[in-house]
């Protein structure tokens, strides 16, 4: 029988140890953690617009784009008391009986406040991947602030017996009271078409249409189009899902009135 290295009986005994503080802090540590609470999943409405709006007489000169499409996103986030977000990095690495294990996590981290033993010190936890995490089994290690300073001084594993001073302190935001942000993003879409006004010629009015995909022109989807002015001087231009009522146009400029689409019908 092949006999052990000293490394490799030193391992074995690092490991038995590792494993037995795990097991005689695992329920200590299900009754510390108690239960959290996620940040509410972010509300999301989007609703199509159309550049200029239906029904309302618009001037627009040569070389403008008649009609833009796009949608208006409107996002209401709650963040719930008890919210911890790290503001700079955390990291910690353990000694010989912890297999040097590291524990990291980077700015901008958010989770829900847990509290490290009676003390009630501020704690949030992580995975090996440094995100937050509740679940034990899936726990790297955790960031405590044992002087309640607003800075995580302290690392621990998840049973608590095993505790290791931080690379540096990492400063984090504790939300005390719940707060709803609520944000608006006009977006225009990958897709976009444009119909150029060109002005009038031989008592026509002239339109170039193109379409772009991902801010690209696409050379097989570009048209001239013309369109006959009626005696009194006024047009309708229909082209695909668009209806344009022109009102005047000269070479200079037009005057019209978005018909379709009418999105903001919807």
């Amino acid at each position: 029988m092949k006999k052990l290295s000293r490394l490799a009986y030193l391992r074995i005994v690092a490991n038995f140890l590792f494993l037995s503080t795990f097991l005689i802090g695992a329920f200590a540590m299900g009754q510390t953690l108690g239960s959290s609470t996620e940040v509410a999943p972010e509300k999301l409405k989007v609703q199509l617009f159309t550049d200029p709006s239906p029904d309302i007489a618009t001037t627009r000169r040569v070389g403008d784009n008649l009609v833009r499409f796009g949608a208006i996103r409107d996002s209401t986030t709650t963040i719930p008391k008890g919210t911890i977000k790290l503001l700079e990095p955390a990291s910690s690495t353990w000694g010989f009986l912890e297999m040097f294990r590291k524990v990291s996590a980077r700015p901008g981290l958010t989770g829900m406040l847990t509290k490290w033993r009676d003390e009630g010190y501020p704690m949030i936890c992580v995975n090996p991947a440094g995100q937050y995490e509740t679940d034990l089994g899936k726990m790297a290690g955790c960031f405590v602030d044992t002087d309640n300073d607003g800075k995580f001084d302290v690392s621990v594993y998840p049973t608590y017996n095993i505790r290791h001073k931080m690379d540096a302190p990492a400063a984090y935001e504790l939300v005390t009271e719940t707060k709803t942000i609520e944000t608006r993003s006009i977006e225009e879409f990958d897709y976009v078409t444009e119909m150029l006004y060109q002005g009038v010629s031989k008592g026509e009015i002239r339109i170039s249409y193109r379409e772009f995909k991902g801010g690209l022109a696409r050379p097989a989807f570009t048209q001239d189009l013309t369109y006959e002015i009626d005696p009194d001087g006024t047009s309708v231009i229909v082209f695909r899902d668009v209806k344009l009522k022109v009102l005047k146009a000269n070479r200079e400029e037009i005057t019209y009135v978005l018909v379709r689409p009418n999105y903001q019908q919807k």
